[in-house]
């Protein structure tokens, strides 16, 4: 029966994956480029939401300069942005969520893949655990809103910490 359940877990898990994820072309997986925030929501409301369900280990509030710096993303590129990730060298965790400005959502892509990419890179022959969840982050895109998640709280939950992560995203939009 547990297996039985892991194997539905799974399944829910990848069709919530492949639903979430935006097309090439930066729209929103309803095909729509206009999604947007329900009423009351805020990309920092979302990221704390994460924060207090999923957790972040050691937690440290991504700023102008961690933006530019470490996630490639030029400041003329935004127009809101919020996100947590971890400062030790013992975790993988990021989580950082940003509206791009109109056309702009191809540059904020690209500079939070290459985030992804430096993240994998960095972990590949330092611990295999957190390797493997960088291995798992994903990059969402909902319409020119973009979120870069590498999160889970064991390698035992990674999986579901991602579906839940993912589950706080997709409820904050309309």
């Amino acid at each position: 029966m547990k297996k039985l359940l892991t194997i539905l877990s799974i399944a829910v898990c990848c069709i919530t994956f492949l639903s979430a994820c935006g097309s090439k072309d930066g729209k929103s997986p309803s095909g729509s480029a206009s999604a947007e925030l329900k009423e009351g929501q805020s990309l920092q409301a979302i990221i704390d939401r994460i924060d207090t369900e999923v957790g972040i280990s050691m937690p440290s509030d991504v700023d102008d300069n961690v933006l530019t710096d470490i996630c490639y993303i030029p400041m003329d590129a935004v127009e809101d942005y919020a996100g947590k990730i971890t400062f030790v060298n013992v975790s993988s965790d990021n989580v950082i969520a940003v509206k791009a400005k109109e056309g702009q959502i191809d540059t904020v892509k690209a500079g939070l893949t290459k985030r992804l990419e430096d993240v994998q890179e960095s972990f590949e022959q330092y611990l295999p655990e957190q390797y493997e969840k960088a291995k798992k982050g994903q990059i969402l895109i909902k319409g020119n809103y973009a979120f870069f998640l590498i999160i889970g709280e064991s390698s035992e939950t990674m999986d579901q910490d991602m579906e839940k992560a993912i589950s706080i995203i997709n409820e904050a939009f309309q």
